[in-house]
């Protein structure tokens, strides 16, 4: 799954969680994507399930401030999963924000997917 922005102007932060259906897809991992990777930007990036609540990914996205902001589109990470079942499962961001340089909540539309196993 990627997580695209689109049209960004001064992003220093994406925290978010992102609900999933474990019975269809397990958490594997995830990675800063091609928008972050290759430029001056130093990217901390923290993603975990808790193991009481499984369906429930937490993700923290941060820039340190010294390397600057991210402006512009495209996906600034991805993340893996495992198809366990046959089944749909949502993929829905909660708790999410996007934040500027100061951490204000920036104006954001954010919407979720869906993963259809076979």
């Amino acid at each position: 799954m990627e997580v695209v922005l689109t049209g960004a102007r001064d992003i220093t932060s994406v925290p978010f969680h992102l609900q999933f259906d474990p019975g269809v897809l397990e958490y594997v991992g995830a990675r800063t994507g091609p928008a972050l990777n290759g430029r001056s930007l130093q990217p901390i990036f923290l993603a975990a399930v808790n193991p009481s609540r499984p369906g429930d990914l937490a993700v923290g996205l941060s820039l340190l401030r010294s390397s600057g902001t991210f402006s512009g589109s495209g996906a600034i990470l991805l993340i893996d999963f495992r198809a366990l079942a046959p089944g749909r499962s949502d993929l829905l961001f909660d708790r999410a924000s996007v934040r500027g340089p100061t951490s204000e909540l920036l104006p954001a539309e954010i919407v979720g997917s869906a993963a259809e196993v076979r």
